[in-house]
């Protein structure tokens, strides 16, 4: 008989085109020391044999394929919507599993609270594993998201009750009722903050999320688009501005949204001088069209999660990070670690 207090977990890897990075991800997963769980990838349509290579490579593992490439935020809905377990564990393909308790740390993390939807790994680079990637994120107020911790060493001194505003989607376990109750991920978001997003609306609901800080996990770093890359700065950016303007209450909005648009200059004359690259500069507001393009849609979505909302943003701001623009020294860290070699 199955112990009740170690449910059953899926573990679902989404994929595309990774090929060179799911064997060491795959194998590390299958090394975890817990009795109740399996293994599903779930493909994007990838055109490099990854589908082939798992079903032969690793057979007990089951393989989802779409028929094209759904993104970060469709591909995960799809694939969790397709299994029944009440624990869904999210890894990114480039990730590796570097604790193999890594699931019991995140299911008694979880369970150590009722209102806890979602539990994150910490996540270290892969290529200098003592230097953190994330401890889940946070967000200056009207500047964006930010991973906790970004490029700083590691430290096992963290309280035992740490509190991210959000998880990270390369590494973390949801519940599954909060996360239907939600409504998943964000279809459009595609890629990039499509996590902070859910999280942010699980926090609306009173829901939150902890760090599993002993679960740990090692990363590529922007394996997907490249480190400093126009499409990613864009997707960030849209994405972010699309949050705020589901999410925020109105008083929020006013606020934030003259001093995003202020940022959003800066960052485009920063990003197109710092990379020398007209597309870098281009690049946020290219996102600010997308989402005067889809405002309509944005405003049907806002209706609902604003009508659903038990927690306001006086409460809601304290939590998300400090308020304002992130500081220089920060993005003078993240730039250096982003830009290319």
């Amino acid at each position: 008989m199955s112990d009740p207090s170690e449910p059953r977990v899926v573990v679902i890897v989404l994929t595309y085109n990774g090929r060179p990075f799911i064997e060491a991800c795959l194998g590390s997963v299958l090394s975890s020391r817990y009795p109740e769980y399996r293994v599903v990838v779930a493909d994007n349509a990838s055109q490099d044999g990854t589908v082939d290579f798992v079903r032969s490579r690793f057979p007990s593992v089951e393989v989802v394929s779409f028929d094209r490439n759904l993104g970060f935020s469709a591909g995960y809905n799809r694939a969790i919507s397709s299994v029944r377990e009440e624990y869904v564990l999210l890894l990114n393909q480039d990730a590796e599993v570097a604790s193999p308790d890594w699931i019991q740390e995140l299911v008694r993390t979880i369970q150590s609270d009722p209102n806890c939807a979602i539990a994150t790994c910490k996540i270290l680079f892969k290529d200098n594993p003592r230097i953190l990637n994330s401890l889940g994120g946070m967000a200056y107020w009207w500047t964006g998201t930010v991973d906790i911790g970004f490029g700083i060493p590691d430290s096992e001194d963290l309280p035992p009750d740490f509190e991210p505003f959000s998880g990270s989607g390369g590494a973390m376990l949801a519940r599954r009722r909060p996360f239907d109750e939600a409504g998943g991920f964000d279809e459009s978001l595609f890629m990039y903050c499509e996590d902070f997003d859910l999280c942010w609306r699980l926090r609306l609901l009173g829901y939150n999320t902890r760090l599993a800080s002993k679960a740990k996990v090692y990363h590529t770093f922007s394996a997907s688009l490249g480190r400093l890359n126009p499409t990613k700065v864009y997707w960030v950016h849209r994405n972010y501005l699309r949050g705020m303007l589901k999410n925020f209450e109105l008083s929020s909005l006013f606020r934030g949204l003259p001093q995003f648009l202020l940022f959003t200059a800066a960052k485009s004359v920063g990003l197109g001088l710092a990379g020398r690259d007209g597309a870098l500069f281009w690049a946020p507001w290219r996102a600010i069209g997308w989402n005067i393009l889809v405002f309509r849609d944005t405003l049907n979505l806002r209706r609902g999660i604003q009508a659903s909302r038990r927690v306001g943003d006086s409460v809601i701001l304290q939590v998300m990070g400090p308020k304002g623009f992130e500081p220089a020294a920060s993005l003078r860290r993240r730039f250096r670690i982003s830009s290319p070699p």
